[in-house]
């Protein structure tokens, strides 16, 4: 299967349900593997498996589950990560790494690859490599970038509308799927999972791997298993480099990824994080960590790092507080604004915003590959115009003032880049179509500055220097995240986001798998830590607010609400390319009261609303259990941690011993169903790097 492209689920042959006695020689039970009704979950031998699946199978008709993951799951992901069919992207590779499987092809022919205005280092690479290999020039383009970068423009012939690649020094792993790139806050669970990965085979030193290449099982040794857990830090570091590397050379922040169109927004801000998770790496591993320099060639240093502290000092840290004022320093600005567009002030406090620099549609949705996409924007400014009340003042969609081709104002387009921005994209809790979402500060993103402003003063410790945040300053952002996110509303009380667009009419958004956050953070004060818990543990009734399109004559689209209560409504007929159409045929299934944490859930589910957005009930995805599992063992609930490090596992093994992949996200309801949405992508994406990240740190946790 080739891992590059964009693919769907396997075929679901080798997956059989039910109990285990009575099992014949054709297939394997996994013992301690229930499904979501209770039954333990069998492989069926004589099914058309995929190689990774027959490889790790035992003769006998029975394993384990902890043989399970050791010999058949762990194996896959440890291999994934260092192969070019699977999700690495060699630095060497250029032709493989500049292919864009969201935007269309350039009519040239050529994939371009830009490089930062005068950074001669890049330049002498990029030659070297056309140099090398002549059959890359007629493949890809090098165009060096201007400085300034121009202005953002909705214009169909500005850079930031154009496929391109953004030059980086180092080979990076990416998510999967349609996801050829290396991303801003996905590569900080790829680089938990490659240090993760690295303790593993150090410490199962006779276990193997999955060449996805030669599509074989590996055995390792100590001394083979040591040689890969170097490669995979190795990895790691260069990752972290990769994204100082865009901090200093792409607009002093880590861009959504390196595409020339993500130059106008960023992601969660991780980039302190994981890099203090590689310092800690090794110093506790030197022998598996030696200190390789990769980014001085590129940089105005006077002395080269010749060890981790000094890389904290003289590379890291200055990135990490750029960063960091990238979000929170009013004088911080880009592209010439005249003040920072994230930072919100209400009297005395401060509230920071993902607010993205980018004019009009995104191009990914615009000039997108996949018929889903391009639909988008059209149903949106359907619902719109058809819903008068989501659009109060006409300020999302108007047919005078908004954009030619829908009508969608560029209040809409921020609203749709910030969600977009926040990794979080779609859900419904900014409204039907995501329309409010400029309008909050997200309680994401205040923990993630928080946690980031704590990394900032434990590097400027390594580095000997004061702290770059003040406790006056640490101290503002944990109450303003306590006195004013904490609501106790609906399914409450727990943590939200909070509206700072004055006079919006947005209405608080429901419970989300971001209420985890503050726990992460650590800013929770001890009384609220009981309440939030029994909120996210209690049983609410599931509610939905989905909206389909119909099609009719002359491609008129038409949205149809479909508002129930207990009840989940699922398309019966809808276009493949396009899930979120659907013709006036729905099926209906009794949907029982759900809570967000509990026993019989397989993950923690992203809320308890279905509208059909990938970001929604009963979607599962790998950042909600990272942070949730991290903010329970933080306030001291380490069977919370463990029941969410288990569900997760849970629904891995499933989805491995259904099609012998992993994917991007999973229903907490049931991992064996295809996941219900609607808007995002319906097709299970491949790989997957933030899902095999979170699994790794969740085993190693289970294991303890």
């Amino acid at each position: 299967m080739d891992l590059h492209r964009p693919v769907g689920l396997l075929a679901a042959t080798a997956f059989v349900i039910g109990s285990c006695s009575g099992q014949s020689d054709s297939t394997v039970a996994i013992d301690g593997l229930l499904d979501s009704e209770g039954q333990t979950v069998t492989i069926d031998r004589s099914a058309d498996l995929p190689g990774q699946l027959i490889a790790c199978l035992p003769e006998s008709g029975e394993m384990t589950v902890q043989s399970f993951r050791a010999d058949c799951v762990m194996p896959y992901i440890n291999g994934l990560w260092i192969d070019p069919e699977g999700l690495l992207r060699p630095h060497t590779e250029l032709a493989e790494a500049a292919k864009d499987w969201l935007l269309e092809k350039p009519s040239d022919g050529l994939w371009p690859i830009y490089y930062p205005e005068g950074v001669d280092s890049a330049k002498r690479d990029l030659d070297k490599m056309l140099a090398d290999d002549k059959k890359l020039s007629r493949q890809v383009r090098v165009t060096e970038l201007p400085d300034p970068e121009p202005k953002p423009s909705a214009a169909a012939d500005s850079i930031y509308n154009q496929a391109g690649l953004l030059y980086l020094p180092n080979s990076y792993v990416v998510p999967g799927g349609i996801f050829n790139e290396q991303y801003g806050w996905d590569s900080y669970f790829i680089i938990v999972g490659l240090l993760g990965s690295a303790e593993w085979v150090v410490q199962h030193p006779t276990s193997k791997y999955w060449d996805v290449s030669e599509k074989r099982m590996v055995q390792l040794d100590e001394t083979r298993a040591e040689e890969l857990a170097r490669r995979y830090f190795e990895i790691a570091k260069g990752m972290a480099d990769n994204q100082a590397f865009m901090i200093e050379n792409y607009g002093g922040f880590v861009p959504n990824a390196n595409r020339i169109y993500y130059l106008t927004r960023s992601q969660p801000p991780l980039f302190a994080a994981e890099s203090l998770l590689i310092y800690d790496f090794a110093k506790r591993y030197p022998h598996l960590a030696p200190y390789k320099e990769t980014l001085a060639p590129y940089l105005d240093l006077k002395a080269e790092p010749t060890d981790y502290d000094e890389w904290i000092k003289h590379e890291i840290l200055p990135a990490a507080h750029q960063y960091f004022k990238y979000f929170t320093d009013p004088e911080t600005t880009t592209f010439g604004a005249h003040s920072n567009p994230r930072v919100v002030r209400q009297g005395r406090r401060s509230f920071y915003q993902f607010s993205p620099d980018g004019i009009g549609p995104a191009p990914e949705i615009v000039y997108s590959q996949l018929p889903g996409n391009t639909d988008l924007y059209a149903q949106d400014a359907a619902y719109l115009a058809a819903t008068p009340e989501a659009n109060p003042d006409q300020r999302f969609y108007n047919e005078k003032t908004g954009d030619p081709r829908y009508h969608l104002t560029q209040e809409f387009y921020l609203a749709d880049r910030t969600v977009r921005a926040s990794g979080y994209d779609l859900s419904g809790r900014y409204g039907a179509v995501g329309q409010y979402a400029a309008d909050f500060s997200p309680v994401a993103l205040m923990s993630l500055l928080y946690g980031m402003a704590q990394d900032l003063n434990e590097m400027a410790a390594i580095a000997e220097q004061s702290d770059p945040v003040s406790e006056e300053q640490l101290d503002e952002l944990a109450s303003t995240i306590n006195d004013t996110m904490w609501v106790d509303e609906d399914n409450g009380p727990y943590y939200s986001d909070r509206l700072v667009k004055r006079g919006s009419p947005a209405q608080q958004p429901y419970l989300f798998g971001t209420a985890f956050y503050p726990l992460w953070a650590g800013v929770v004060p001890e009384d609220r830590i009981r309440p939030l818990l029994k909120a996210a543990q209690s049983e609410h009734t599931v509610t939905q607010n989905q909206v389909f399109y119909l099609y009719g004559e002359k491609g008129r689209i038409t949205p149809v609400v479909k508002e129930e209560t207990g009840e989940v409504q699922t398309c019966v007929l809808a276009d493949p390319d396009n899930p979120r159409t659907c013709s006036d045929q729905y099926e209906t299934e009794s949907q029982p009261p759900a809570a967000m944490v509990s026993e019989a859930n397989f993950g923690i589910p992203t809320s308890l609303v279905a509208t059909g957005n990938q970001w929604d009930f009963s979607e599962a995805w790998a950042p909600v259990q990272h942070f949730a599992s991290w903010g329970f063992q933080n306030s001291q609930q380490a069977n919370l941690s463990i029941q969410t490090d288990s569900g997760w596992l849970s629904a891995v093994d499933i989805g491995f011993a259904k099609t012998g992949t992993i994917i991007e996200k999973y229903s907490a309801i049931n991992p064996t169903q295809d996941v219900q949405v609607t808007s995002g992508y319906s097709k299970p994406q491949v790989g997957f790097g933030w899902t095999n990240g979170v699994y790794v740190e969740a085993l190693q946790r289970s294991e303890l």
